[in-house]
């Protein structure tokens, strides 16, 4: 993980553990991780289906 972006994480987790978080946070967290989640499917599992809700316009409809 980049220097820049393990502060970023770090900054989220920080804010989470002092618990003034909101579920914005929590789901920017599991994104972050998602790229390092390797053997550990519930953090690409979550991030994945939280992004398609979150962006509707990404997922395909087919009919």
């Amino acid at each position: 993980m980049k220097s820049i972006e393990k502060n970023k994480a770090q900054k989220i987790v920080d804010k989470i553990q002092s618990g003034m978080f909101d579920e914005n946070d929590v789901d920017l967290l599991f994104l972050k991780l998602r790229a390092y989640s390797s053997g550990y499917p519930i953090f690409s599992n979550y991030s994945n289906s939280n992004y398609k809700d979150t962006h509707p316009s990404t997922t395909h409809n087919e009919n």
